[in-house]
């Protein structure tokens, strides 16, 4: 017996996939920094994505100091914590 499953495309779950794509890039952080620890970005990832494609010679930058070891590049997220639910079973 095999199982199938099956997703469907319409407005609802489109909206609320981009929807959910943009709670990420609010909710992500873009820092560079250097070895020693100084800050030198820390900006929204939203941002960062923008400035990516306006100049995407920034990117190329990026990953130049990345390889060369010069600057750490991460990207943190805001995560929330869930609240532990308890079933009661009478």
């Amino acid at each position: 017996m095999s199982n199938r499953s099956t997703f469907e495309i319409n407005t609802e779950n489109l909206g609320k996939g981009l929807q959910n794509i943009a709670d990420i890039l609010q909710k992500s952080r873009l820092k560079i920094s250097s070895k020693s620890g100084k800050t030198y970005i820390n900006i929204p990832l939203i941002v960062a994505v923008l400035i990516a494609v306006v100049f995407p010679f920034t990117i190329v930058l990026a990953v130049i100091l990345a390889f060369l070891r010069i600057a750490n590049i991460v990207i943190e997220r805001e995560v929330e914590e869930q609240k532990n639910k308890l079933i009661e079973m009478e």
